[in-house]
């Protein structure tokens, strides 16, 4: 087992100049990359063509936002296509140490139930608050229960035994969705101990109160704000039986917690409303895909 049977997985949405030192990095660790574009401007498309000589890599323009899961999917299918045994997914923004790949597959080697391992993660690291991420649920072997997609890395077998990630959920979600799909096919999520990156979700910031930190805010544009109602809302519903707790606090998060939050002290807050109140109607009829654009 080594890099030599990975392949890098990257998907762009309008990326800084920034990515394409990443590209050279992931080339570098990975025998194969391959970038999807989600419908960057042609700008940034003619840079990714010139890069993709230069550095190396498969580039696949899909010409418009089709979604973090199709293009994940899409990634994956060219690297099963092309013959590699792992990948490894990455979001424009990741940034990772030398040694990244090798590290997530050694801590596999070390494992006994080998074949049971669906997706391998590093720690995640707030770099504003210079602390790890911690899973708010645990699963009964003590792994968290659900994992982030940017840094894992997934053998591709998996995806014949267990389905693609849910293309119908567009963005968010689509993480713990395939986790939780996993693991009740009875395959397991495996956390590399010694490897740590850097992920900054949406636009964080705290609120201060008398110098005091209140409360702590992501502030995600008011179109993720659908995304993130519509589908925690259709996930809770789905897993309310398997996952009732975490079912329960996804709920009241979204329901209580985020607009509470959007209303006291984040941006452009009567659109985020609106969409959250979307995000609640087409949750409850049902409504997928692609509905609001980023």
């Amino acid at each position: 087992m080594s890099s030599h049977d990975t392949c890098a997985v990257v998907i762009t949405y309008h990326p800084e100049p920034s990515v394409f030192e990443r590209l050279t990095l992931f080339r570098s660790q990975a025998n194969g990359l391959v970038v999807v574009d989600n419908g960057s401007k042609p700008a940034v498309i003619e840079s990714l063509r010139r890069e993709s000589e230069r550095v190396g890599f498969r580039l696949i323009e899909n010409g418009e936002n089709l979604g973090i899961a199709a293009a994940l999917n899409t990634g994956i299918r060219w690297a099963i296509d092309n013959n590699f045994e792992w990948v490894v997914l990455f979001d424009q923004d990741s940034a990772i140490p030398e040694g990244y790949i090798d590290a997530l597959l050694a801590s596999v080697v070390s494992e006994t139930d080998q074949e049971r391992i669906a997706i391998v993660a590093p720690q995640y690291r707030d770099p504003v608050q210079d602390g790890l991420y911690r899973s708010r649920f645990s699963a009964q072997d003590g792994t968290p229960l659900e994992i982030m997609t940017t840094g894992s890395l997934l053998p591709t077998w998996i995806f014949e035994k267990c389905g693609w990630f849910e293309e119908a959920l567009f963005i968010d979600q689509v993480d713990h969705e395939f986790c939780f799909r996993v693991r009740e096919r009875g395959y397991r999520l495996l956390v590399c101990e010694n490897m740590t990156i850097d992920h900054l979700p949406g636009s964080p910031r705290g609120l201060k109160l008398l110098g005091i930190k209140w409360i702590s805010l992501n502030d995600y544009s008011p179109e993720r704000r659908y995304y993130q109602t519509r589908n925690g809302l259709i996930m809770a519903r789905r897993y309310k039986d398997r996952y009732p707790l975490w079912s329960r606090k996804t709920r009241n998060d979204i329901l209580w917690k985020n607009p509470l939050k959007i209303l006291l002290a984040e941006s452009r807050r009567w659109e985020k409303l609106v969409n959250v109140a979307r995000g609640v109607i087409d949750a409850f009829l049902g409504r997928m895909g692609k509905r609001v654009d980023l």
